[in-house]
């Protein structure tokens, strides 16, 4: 290839040189570059991908320990010891696969196993050893496209998204998703057409879109980078030949895991991804909280586009460089399709990871502008990347630490009402599900999201509010928790049923720093009969 990697060396060629050019005296200048330019030992590049990696551990280490589970977290690891129990001892398991958005075989069995290990914390550590390894492959595809320097630079930008922080410090299925859709890029990158290479990009990329559905929205994007980084060895006929193999490869895979999973996994792939309810959030919105997210890798990205236009890179290159930006529009354009906002803040990492490749090559060019010492860009750059952390911290902040309420005073103060007897409705319920899964079994739990209770006395079956307030009166609930605001209308239903039956008792309302959500605990306490 002309613009990366000789399918002969390690090395790429300089940013220095324009891309589309392999000239002898430009090689020799990376040489010579390369050999000079060490500390201890290692290359300036690699110890700032050691820099990135060290700012990505600060900042998730900062998080990690502040909150008890969000409810997705409690869900899925409590799923994947649920499986486990499943395929050692036979026990029945619930129907995840109908409403999860990933296979429940994939990642909560992993993060069970770090959970059952070291509890949230080591299932948050395996969050960040995803993100880790997502930032070291965008190190390594920028370095194989554009240069070690622009792959250095391409790892800085990564990191210092608020995305990127609030995924290296959670434990769901997106830091695993986000990894081998990385991974995928990387490989597709790395291939230039070589059959091996090609088998094992559709193989990692039928997995990323097994462990988070939605990670199917990047899979073209995968492909095309395989077809345009083939084309400088091949012709255009055996270069599409390739992204069609692994194209087939992945759904080959796909298709089998699917036959496997059978009509619930369907169910669940259409009703948590292609057929996803809409919300009613404008397209002004959704892209407004995009750009706060990831707006300053785009722009870099955009400039990357230019700048291989400008210094006439040949049309392939700059098919890759429009391939990855439009990565990272992806997400808010298939979210302004439904009007939703859900889950925002973490698809549009997959997108960030492309666009940083072409945002380091930028950055890269950048450092060579101007004659003499040329001290400004690196401050100018030191600026922009210390800049867009300061900005996006309290961001981070925002949908850490006031995403969610810390359940720890709750769960303690239910604790001692809890045991193998007795029905339980819990708002958010996945979260006391978890934290209390050895006093008590999963199918003790109930929802304010979803009930059926079946009247004993009229025979008739009840949904919705209904339900709720004749299993109240019908004392079908040992313990109430509410939180007064997830499902706020529901709520105050549920809190009259509870106050007109005199056989429950309130006994405890516990405020928490989400303004607007405290618990209030009821028990079923029957008043002694008199006589």
């Amino acid at each position: 290839m002309s613009w990366a990697v000789s399918p002969h060396t390690e090395e790429a060629p300089p940013v220095a040189a324009e891309p589309g050019t392999g000239s002898g005296s430009s090689r020799r200048a990376r040489r010579e570059e390369e050999t000079g330019s060490r500390f201890l030992g290692l290359r300036l590049p690699v110890w700032f991908l050691l820099l990135a990696l060290a700012v990505q551990v600060g900042f998730a280490l900062r998080l990690i320990w502040t909150r008890t589970a969000f409810s997705d977290e409690a869900l899925y690891l409590f799923a994947g010891h649920d499986l486990v129990s499943h395929w050692v001892s036979g026990t029945k398991l619930p129907n995840y696969a109908s409403y999860f958005s990933g296979a429940v075989q994939l990642y909560p069995p992993i993060g069970a196993a770090a959970d059952t290990i070291g509890g949230t914390t080591a299932a948050r550590l395996l969050g960040l050893a995803c993100m880790m390894a997502t930032t070291v492959l965008a190190y390594l595809a920028a370095s194989r496209l554009y240069g070690r320097t622009a792959g250095a630079l391409a790892a800085l930008v990564l990191v210092v998204l608020t995305p990127t922080q609030f995924l290296a410090a959670f434990s769901t299925y997106d830091p695993m998703a986000v990894l081998l859709t990385a991974l995928a890029g990387y490989l597709a990158i790395r291939a230039e057409g070589r059959w091996g290479w090609l088998a094992a990009t559709g193989l990692v990329v039928a997995l990323a879109d097994g462990v988070k559905f939605a990670s199917a929205l990047w899979s073209p994007v995968v492909v095309a980078l395989v077809v345009l980084c083939a084309m400088p060895r091949l012709r255009p006929g055996a270069a599409l030949l390739r992204g069609l193999f692994t194209t087939a490869v992945a759904g080959a895979v796909m298709g089998l895991g699917i036959l496997a999973g059978g009509d619930q996994l369907w169910g669940g792939i259409e009703s948590t991804t292609l057929s996803r309810h809409t919300g009613q959030d404008s397209a002004a919105f959704i892209f407004g909280e995009a750009w706060d997210w990831v707006g300053p890798v785009w722009l870099l990205a955009v400039a990357g586009l230019v700048l291989l236009c400008v210094r006439g890179a040949s049309w392939t290159s700059r098919g890759v460089g429009a391939v990855l930006l439009l990565a990272v529009m992806l997400a808010p354009i298939n979210q302004s399709r439904i009007n939703l906002t859900v889950s925002l803040h973490k698809h549009v990492t997959f997108g960030a990871w492309f666009a940083s490749l072409l945002a380091g090559y930028f950055l890269a060019w950048l450092l060579t502008v101007g004659r003499g010492r040329r001290i400004w860009q690196p401050l100018l750059i030191t600026a922009g990347l210390v800049g867009t952390l300061a900005v996006g911290l309290p961001e981070t902040d925002r949908l850490y630490q006031r995403g969610w309420a810390d359940a720890t005073g709750m769960i303690s103060t239910i604790r001692p009402y809890v045991g193998e007897q007795g029905l339980y409705l819990a708002e958010n319920s996945p979260v006391p599900r978890y934290y209390l899964r050895h006093e008590t079994d999963g199918t003790q739990w109930v929802s304010t999201w979803s009930y059926t209770y079946k009247d004993p006395k009229d025979k008739k079956t009840y949904t919705g509010a209904p339900a709720y307030e004749k299993a109240i009166a019908a004392n079908k609930f040992a313990l109430v928790v509410l939180d007064n605001k997830t499902t706020k209308d529901l709520d105050v239903k549920i809190t009259a049923a509870l106050q007109a039956n005199k056989d429950y008792q309130q006994v405890a309302d516990l405020p928490t720093d989400i303004k607007g959500l405290h618990y209030t605990v009821w028990v079923y306490k029957p008043t002694p009969k008199k006589g």
